[in-house]
C-alpha cells in the first residue's frame, strides 16, 4: 500500500504502523501515526472479526479522533457487501418453529437444542422470494468465518443476560447464550493471508 501512495505523491513522507498486534495496538499506532509522525492521511486495509458493527468500537473511536483532528482517514470496505444479511429481529416462537419444521417449512434441528437452553422465541430470516432459510455464498478458497452481532453495547460491564432475556446462537462448536437482538446482522469474512500491512 505504501508503493501506491508513493506512486500518487512520491514527495510525501511515508510512515508504517502495524494493525497485527491486538486491537488495542492498532488503535494507539492510529493515533501515534497522528500525534508522533503528523500523519495528515491515514490508510488501512484490516478488519478485525469482533469490531462491533452497530457500534464504535476502539478502532473505530481512534479513526473518528484523528479525523476530528484534522487527518484524512481510509480504510478497506472489506469488498462483502453482497454477502452480507441484516434485518430487524422478526421472533417467532418456539411452538410456531416447531410447526414449521413439521410441515417441512425450515430445516431447524430443534432436538439438538439443549433443555436448559430452550428459547423462547428464533429469528426468522426472510429473504426476497419469501423464503426463511439464510444461504451465504462464500466466493473464497480460503477459510471463513461468519461474523453473527446484534445491536447491543460491546465490552461493557453492565449487559448481563438474563434468564428472561435470552438469545442463544448455534454455531459449529455447542450453544451460546446472547441477549435478543433487536437488528441482526450477519457478515462472512476471510481470513488475510499473513502480508505486511501499510500505513501512512
Amino acid at each position: 500500500m505504501m508503493q501506491l501512495i508513493h506512486d500518487v505523491a512520491p514527495g510525501s513522507p511515508l510512515g508504517f504502523a502495524s494493525a497485527f498486534n491486538g486491537e488495542v495496538s492498532f488503535a494507539n499506532n492510529i493515533l501515534r501515526l497522528r500525534d508522533d509522525f503528523n500523519a495528515d492521511v491515514i490508510v488501512d486495509d484490516v478488519i478485525y472479526f469482533d469490531e462491533p458493527m452497530f457500534s464504535d468500537g476502539i478502532v473505530a473511536q481512534a479513526v473518528d479522533l484523528v479525523s476530528a483532528d484534522g487527518a484524512a482517514y481510509f480504510s478497506s470496505a472489506g469488498n462483502n457487501g453482497i454477502e452480507a444479511y441484516e434485518a430487524t429481529y422478526r421472533p417467532i416462537s418456539f411452538a410456531a418453529a416447531q410447526a414449521r419444521v413439521a410441515a417441512g417449512r425450515d430445516n431447524l434441528h430443534l432436538s439438538e437444542i439443549p433443555a436448559d437452553l430452550k428459547p423462547q422465541s428464533f429469528h426468522t430470516f426472510v429473504n426476497r422470494d419469501g423464503s426463511t432459510s439464510l444461504s451465504l455464498k462464500f466466493t473464497t478458497a480460503a477459510t471463513n468465518f461468519i461474523s453473527f452481532q446484534w445491536d447491543e453495547p460491546f465490552f461493557q460491564g453492565n449487559v448481563r443476560p438474563t434468564s428472561t432475556s435470552s438469545c442463544s446462537t448455534k454455531r459449529a462448536s455447542g450453544w451460546i447464550r446472547r441477549r435478543p437482538p433487536s437488528r441482526v446482522s450477519t457478515r462472512p469474512t476471510t481470513t488475510p493471508r499473513p502480508t505486511s500491512r501499510s500505513r501512512s
